[in-house]
């Protein structure tokens, strides 16, 4: 599943660049393919299982983000 970085930011508050939520994301257990330069921003391919329906794995995602980039 490919996720804009800039969406991405939409819903959390992230200050981290695309390589550092990558790298993240990648520690707390979600394969990452590639991070790409498309035409609206840094572009994420996070690998999602076939056993979750779409719509979760994207709020599933969205929470990993929040909580991996959380100030501590």
């Amino acid at each position: 599943m490919k996720v804009s970085y800039n969406w991405l930011k939409e819903f959390v508050d992230v200050a981290a660049s695309p390589e550092e939520v990558a790298s993240r994301l990648a520690l707390s257990g979600t394969n990452i393919a590639s991070i790409e330069s498309g035409t609206h921003g840094a572009v994420i391919d996070a690998e999602i299982t076939s056993n979750r329906p779409t719509a979760w794995e994207c709020l599933a995602l969205l929470a990993k983000s929040a909580l991996s980039t959380a100030s501590r």
